[in-house]
């Protein structure tokens, strides 16, 4: 810890600036705000003494830290992910880049707009990716959830994550 001459502790004096910017936002604003000051400040997660909080939902819902580290440095594109795990319908092709975009490129969740755009730049667009989303959400247990929507009709934006299942079911097409 840096202490100046006059006695002030400059990391503490960091953290309470840090939290009263983020404070007064909504959760999504302060993922992307930490997000880009990571990336921009090169900060690394789980250095020495770092802990991760994690809330309720993410740990039952979400993929755990070992079965991100066991694809991600296997693949470096989703181009690579895709031929290893070679979906054969859309759905599973809509999985395969739902995990990509989560696993890989570090979201916390993701809309299926930017899942089929990844698909696209492939050749691998899919006609109706919201059906293929309802069919991951309805299958038991489901491999995708749906945590919000934003509009009121029927093509509003909506926001999925991908559950341990769903990790699972990815990690069963790249085992064959």
């Amino acid at each position: 810890m840096e202490e100046r001459e006059d006695g002030v502790d400059e990391e503490f004096t960091a953290m309470q600036t840090v939290f009263r910017a983020l404070e007064p936002l909504d959760a999504d604003s302060r993922q992307r705000v930490v997000k880009y000051i990571t990336a921009r400040l090169a900060i690394t997660a789980g250095g020495a003494g770092a802990s991760t909080m994690v809330s309720g939902d993410e740990r039952s819902e979400g993929p755990s830290e070992g079965a991100k580290a066991s694809t991600q440095g296997k693949f470096a594109t989703l181009a690579e992910l895709f031929d290893a795990a070679d979906p054969k319908t859309n759905i599973d092709r809509v999985l395969v880049a739902a995990y990509w975009v989560q696993v890989h490129e570090g979201a916390e969740s993701f809309n299926s707009y930017s899942v089929n755009h990844a698909l696209k730049d492939l050749g691998h667009g899919v006609t109706n990716v919201t059906g293929a989303f309802d069919a991951l959400k309805g299958q038991k247990p489901a491999l995708v959830l749906q945590l919000r929507k934003a509009g009121t009709s029927r093509q509003a934006r909506k926001t999925y994550k991908v559950t341990n299942a769903g990790v699972e079911a990815v990690k069963g097409m790249l085992d064959g």
